[in-house]
């Protein structure tokens, strides 16, 4: 169940697409950075989403260009409805919103992937890849995660000390403390320096919660592009693999393999590509960021994982590994 004040406005927001409710709303689980609800309608069940404040309009307009570019080149993908007036934002109460008809289906959950799972998920990405491959990029913005600012993040890290001291706990005081020590340790390198490899349009956003399967086992949908950009595609499935927590055999080897089978990977791209993931990881202060300062409780989910993931990264043995594994299995 929601509020009264959200039903109240998801009921106006209905409205602009000929539809009423015929039951309370239900808050989406797992959302982060949207609030999602799922919508019994005259229309059937509708997936409404309302965007962050912070939102920028042109990031808005672009996730819904992709879905259309990607449904119309045969992606898998949840077209957003359109208004009375025949548009896919609409604002209502100073906060804008999409509708789009309900995805039937599950996802693969975090932690608990079968190496056939992880091999279908790579398989996705893999066919994700291929075809976003004749995206043209030109006004696309780059991965954010692939700039970052030694001396910005140690600031952000230097701003979020007080809080963190007040409000986290013993695990996150050391995590601030044992990111900003290795900021100021010398490691750090510039983002300029990845700034020359190979680009396509990528999804952005590419995890196990992103992807929708039905009951037979295909994809429903490649949902969320809201983060739709251009990057390396090495990068993209490292951090993936990084984010479903498939770094470890023989899960890496089942992912790369799916992938393989729709694409392949720049063999050059990827050395620099897993220095630029530890590199961004190292300067990345997303979650504390919008956790202690924003006040979005549901980021704190990913600080023990993040702080695994950065020990991991900083182990050159694995690093090396990790090389050899995507080498043999996705190039």
């Amino acid at each position: 169940m929601v509020g009264e004040s959200i039903g109240d406005a998801i009921r106006a927001v209905l409205r602009e697409y000929g539809a009423t409710l015929d039951a309370a709303p239900a808050l989406v689980p797992d959302s982060v950075s949207a609030e999602n609800y799922r919508v019994e309608t005259n229309r059937g069940t509708l997936f409404v989403k309302r965007f962050r404040e912070s939102r920028p309009r042109d990031r808005m307009a672009r996730e819904q260009a992709a879905i259309a570019w990607a449904a119309a080149n045969g992606l898998p993908v949840a077209r957003p409805l359109a208004t009375q007036r025949g548009e896919t934002l609409h604002e209502c109460e100073g906060r804008w919103w999409s509708v789009s008809p309900w995805v039937k289906g599950g996802t693969y959950r975090r932690g608990q992937m079968s190496p056939a799972g992880a091999e279908h998920l790579g398989a996705v990405h893999g066919r994700t890849h291929r075809v976003l491959a004749a995206h043209p990029i030109r006004a696309l913005p780059p991965n954010s995660e692939l700039t970052w600012d030694t001396a910005a993040s140690v600031e952000i890290l230097k701003t979020l000390g007080p809080h963190v001291r007040d409000r986290g706990d013993d695990r996150e005081r050391r995590r601030v403390r044992k990111q900003r020590e290795l900021l100021e340790s010398g490691i750090a390198r510039p983002s300029s320096e990845f700034s020359g490899m190979p680009l396509q349009a990528t999804h952005g956003d590419f995890h196990e919660r992103n992807v929708m399967i039905d009951e037979t086992g295909e994809v429903a949908a490649i949902v969320d592009w809201e983060r739709f950009c251009v990057q390396p595609p090495a990068f993209e499935v490292l951090r993936a693999v990084s984010f479903v927590l498939l770094l470890e055999q023989p899960l890496l080897s089942a992912y790369l393999r799916g992938y393989r089978r729709e694409t392949s990977l720049d063999e050059t791209t990827i050395e620099p590509t897993i220095e630029a993931w530890r590199q961004s990881a190292m300067h990345n202060t997303w979650a504390l960021r919008d956790y202690f300062l924003q006040g979005n409780p549901a980021t704190r989910q990913f600080f023990a994982e993040e702080e695994a993931r950065a020990r991991l990264f900083n182990d050159s043995a694995f690093r090396e590994q990790l090389a050899e594994t995507f080498l043999r299995e996705a190039c």
